[in-house]
């Protein structure tokens, strides 16, 4: 509780019996600290990852990111393993959020996610194989959703309703992807410059069931807040409840739009499920190439006498995990 922890450091400072070290440590933390809210932890892939983190407001993870920026700093990591370290960390933390996994347990986890990394590295080892083991193995807890289950969340998800800085974050990604030529999507939307676009309108007009079909109701219901149907412009109040047709090839339109996301929409002539589904395996595809799975060679040691048994007359138990 934050009101016990000024009487618990005393007693933490008392316990290490060396003020000046304590105070070294503050500033290490603190410069590391300051490195995260200010994205400027070093090359400009880093930066954008902290970035990213930021807009997805996750400062749980935040101990364990200060933990490892002094880290990889006192061990002279180079800057490549922390741009990889950063990304794993934005994918576990967005894999989560689009499967719906409670929020709560990644407190623990990362309070001490970092020492777990160092108790089972090895010199031969590199720091982000060991932690991407770590989160593929653990076993109490799901840390890291599997593709089946976050494509399946990810292509249903009422996308429309996520909170904006999330929205901001999924939009900014997607558009850009991993290109070093970007737009800025983030700062647009933060201006009111750019709003997200229903592609098939939120409220459907006479035109729009007649393209549709006759299951125009139910393709409504189905897809209309879903990744799929949604995409960015600067002409919202323009497109309306336009036909499809018409915001393709009106002034601004979707063949027209410097986007990304609308050069792809504008290959197309109408917008029915047949369009729905195909952009919307599109999208899961690239979804995939952002927030890859992750693979490892990391294999941990084994202490041979790691596993004990009842049978063991002289077992000793004490300090271990069932």
């Amino acid at each position: 509780n934050i009101r016990n922890i000024y009487e618990a450091f005393k007693q933490y400072a008392k316990q290490r019996d060396d003020i000046e070290s304590v105070l070294q440590d503050m500033l290490r933390y603190a410069q590391a600290y300051n490195k995260i809210l200010t994205c400027t932890v070093g090359s400009a892939c880093a930066n954008t990852t902290v970035k990213h983190l930021n807009l997805l407001e996750v400062t749980v993870a935040h101990p364990f990111l200060m933990a490892y920026l002094v880290y990889a700093e006192e061990n002279h990591l180079p800057m490549e393993e922390t741009e990889t370290v950063l990304g794993l960390i934005e994918n576990m933390i967005f894999r989560r959020f689009i499967c719906e996994l409670p929020a709560n347990v990644l407190n623990k986890i990362f309070a001490i996610l970092h020492k777990q990394v160092i108790k089972q590295k090895r010199d031969t080892d590199t720091y982000s194989s060991v932690l991407i083991y770590i989160l593929l193995n653990r076993r109490a807890a799901v840390l890291f959703p599997n593709n089946e289950d976050f494509i399946s969340n990810f292509s249903t998800k009422n996308i429309y309703a996520m909170r904006s800085r999330s929205k901001q974050y999924l939009f900014e990604r997607l558009e850009n992807g991993n290109s070093k030529e970007v737009n800025d999507i983030v700062g647009y939307l933060e201006n009111n410059t750019y709003s997200i676009e229903h592609i098939m309108p939120q409220t459907l007009t006479p035109a729009w069931r007649e393209a549709l079909g006759e299951n125009y109701a139910a393709i409504h219901e189905q897809w209309l807040h879903t990744i799929a149907n949604l995409t960015l412009t600067g002409y919202n109040s323009n497109y309306s409840n336009r036909p499809f047709a018409e915001k393709k090839t009106m002034d601004h339109g979707f063949l027209k739009s410097g986007l990304r996301l609308n050069q792809y929409i504008a290959q197309y002539d109408q917008w029915t499920e047949k369009e729905l589904k195909e952009r919307c395996e599109h999208l899961m595809k690239v979804a995939l190439e952002i927030w890859p799975c992750l693979t490892t060679t990391f294999v941990p040691e084994q202490k041979e006498d790691e596993v004990l048994t009842l049978a063991e007359d002289n077992a000793v138990f004490t300090n271990r995990d069932i």
